[in-house]
């Protein structure tokens, strides 16, 4: 079971007791090889840029600097990892740094989905195809402005447009764009005593409506297949990990927790992380079965 705790610097708790948390799902592979089943994990893949995973780098950095700084005791029990850089090996107990899904960004949209096969595949031609033709609220759709500008300057480049209004006409390219909460996000794995530092996903009216539709499109696929999600997916929670700390050792306690909590709550990225957009034109479909297949949904923009 995974738990999840919010911190952030304008928070302001002095108490030792950490309040209840909700469960928090996150992918796993090991699911019961049972003959014929199939489980399913939709996901909305995140590629950013390379200014804004230096970005990012420069929070997680200053995030894992600090907690060595202030307790070098707890900092040292963990091998932290950014997402979406190269793990070093194979660090920690379970590894989760060698799944290749918690090593990249993303946004987990459901728990995971079993069932037979043969209603499995189903599911993914149903879901596939409402995600595929989803309305997107308008307020969310944006150009990709900086594709449009290197279109542009190979245009120039190469003559082959007498004008960049022109030269770009059909190949700008749209994408779905969300932000992050001024704050971050701190999670723990009871079942491999490894920590997870996230962004939150802001919600706003339209992307509440986003997120809902989407959820929609899997709960009446599930009703309607009779098939089973492992999780109640109750007061879901959109996140992107950005940081792994995976435990060196076999134990940790709640107290220890607490005081990685209680660091990180002095750091203010407020400013960092307003200025982020999360840019995805697309939805993406796990499938472990007898065999592993992914597939790729694009968004209606």
């Amino acid at each position: 079971m995974e738990n999840i705790y919010d911190y952030s610097s304008s928070e302001d708790s002095d108490t030792d007791e950490l309040p209840p948390v909700p469960e928090l799902n996150i992918y796993s592979q090991n699911y019961s090889n049972q003959f014929d089943m199939s489980s399913i994990f939709v996901y909305i893949p995140w590629n950013p840029s390379l200014s804004v995973l230096n970005h990012l780098k420069s929070i997680c950095n200053r995030t894992i600097k600090h907690v060595h700084t202030r307790n070098p005791g707890v900092g040292k029990k963990y091998n932290w990892n950014i997402v979406g850089a190269p793990s070093k090996g194979l660090d920690g107990r379970f590894s989760v740094t060698n799944n290749q899904l918690l090593r990249s960004h993303h946004i987990t949209l459901f728990p995971n989905v079993r069932g037979e096969s043969y209603k499995m595949k189903q599911y993914i031609e149903n879901v596939s195809g409402s995600l595929s033709n989803m309305p997107i609220p308008a307020s969310l759709v944006q150009e990709d402005s900086k594709e449009a500008e290197r279109i542009s300057n190979l245009n120039r480049i190469l003559f082959q447009a007498t004008s960049t209004k022109e030269g770009l006409q059909n190949k700008e390219k749209k994408y779905v764009s969300l932000n992050f909460e001024p704050k971050l996000s701190f999670y723990t794995s009871s079942t491999t005593n490894s920590i997870f530092i996230a962004g939150k996903v802001r919600l706003t009216p339209d992307s509440t409506i986003f997120f809902k539709n989407i959820n929609q499109i899997i709960v009446d696929n599930i009703k309607l297949l009779d098939v089973t999600s492992e999780q109640s997916p109750i007061e879901q929670d959109y996140h992107i990990s950005l940081i792994l700390g995976e435990l060196k050792g076999f134990e940790t306690n709640r107290a220890e927790v607490g005081k990685l909590i209680r660091l990180m709550k002095e750091l203010d990225f407020t400013n960092e992380l307003e200025n982020i957009n999360i840019s995805i034109n697309s939805l993406r479909i796990n499938e472990i079965s007898s065999s592993r297949n992914s597939y790729e949904v694009p968004l209606n923009i």
